[in-house]
């Protein structure tokens, strides 16, 4: 992992097995447990590892400057207090000081800055084939591929990166990887192939390279190895799973019916990414693989915001058009 030196860093310091309850995706809460107290443990004791084996971390990172090093615990630190508060004021029924407390702590980090021409920003790759499907339907149209329409909005349930009501096009490197989204796959669903074919510089934010090997074509120069160690919280944040007691029945679940903790954090950053830093979506790993070859891009998603065009009221059309879609089966 580009991880992989804090790693061994923390596995030293306090044991595999212990190392691995802090740094293993997805974080995910047990039965009854609390989601915004096994998250923020989770992420203080991320930090605190690192203040304590600063020296060696900042090696590894080629990070020497004194008062950068401070600036990186800094960052961290407001990250996960932002978070934290974000949690803290949604469950308390004051979602606007929720966003505040989010995107307070994305603008004191400088976000925007921080990542500009770095591994955090990515394009869609010209010719590359990705795959979308339809549960439980069978159908040869490209057109039953698209996003929900604009004007069905009420379909639009909520989802880890875009709220109720707002349709966006999520895509998968792989049809294994559509198969897993949808937890199962029969016989009567459908896929289809997205053949990205545009010369257009669509730009996303990449939350898949912390699970990427050190020795694929990566540019890890310290600058980005210093981003991947602040921006970790954030990664964790958006890679989680909570686990809810049901009501009446004697029995936990990670699906269920009204409210997912788990998306608040996501759902907020996808604003953030789409409105402040005006990018055009996101890249991210599945979180319903809990032991997969990070090397391989099999389970990697990509989320696609979408907004009506000039040429249609239901669909993205300028989106939709930039892709030969092909049903496949």
């Amino acid at each position: 992992m580009v991880l992989e030196t804090l790693t061994k860093i923390i596995e030293e310091t306090i044991g595999k097995s212990e190392a691995k309850k802090i740094l293993w995706f997805p974080v995910t809460s047990r039965p009854c447990e609390e989601y915004r107290t096994v998250l923020i443990d989770k992420l203080l004791a991320y930090t605190e590892i690192l203040e304590k084996n600063k020296s060696s971390v900042f090696q590894k990172i080629g990070c020497q400057d004194e008062v950068e090093q401070k600036k990186v615990f800094t960052d961290i630190k407001i990250l996960v207090k932002g978070i934290d508060n974000c949690l803290v004021s949604y469950l308390s029924g004051n979602q606007y000081q929720a966003y505040l407390s989010l995107f307070g702590a994305l603008n004191k980090i400088k976000l925007s800055e921080l990542i500009n021409e770095s591994i955090f920003i990515k394009g869609l790759e010209n010719e590359h084939t990705y795959y979308r499907i339809r549960k439980g339907k069978k159908t040869e149209k490209p057109e039953d591929f698209y996003h929900i329409s604009f004007t069905k909005y009420h379909l639009c349930k909520d989802d880890r990166f875009n709220i109720k009501g707002y349709p966006c096009l999520y895509l998968s490197y792989s049809k294994d990887g559509c198969k897993k989204e949808m937890n199962y796959s029969t016989e009567c669903d459908s896929i289809a192939s997205f053949q990205f074919k545009s010369n257009n510089s669509r730009r996303l934010f990449d939350l898949s390279w912390c699970e990427q090997k050190d020795n694929q074509n990566i540019n890890l120069e310290p600058r980005n190895r210093k981003i991947i160690h602040i921006l970790w919280p954030l990664i964790a944040a958006c890679k989680s799973i909570s686990r809810y007691c049901n009501e009446t029945k004697c029995e936990c679940t990670t699906e269920p019916k009204n409210f997912k903790i788990e998306y608040v954090i996501p759902q907020m950053l996808a604003e953030y990414v789409q409105y402040n830093l005006k990018l055009d979506g996101i890249f991210y790993f599945t979180v319903r693989e809990d032991d997969f070859n990070p090397t391989e891009l099999n389970m990697q998603n990509v989320i696609l915001f979408t907004k009506p065009s000039g040429r249609s009221k239901e669909y993205d059309m300028d989106l939709l058009n930039e892709f030969d879609i092909q049903p496949v089966r």
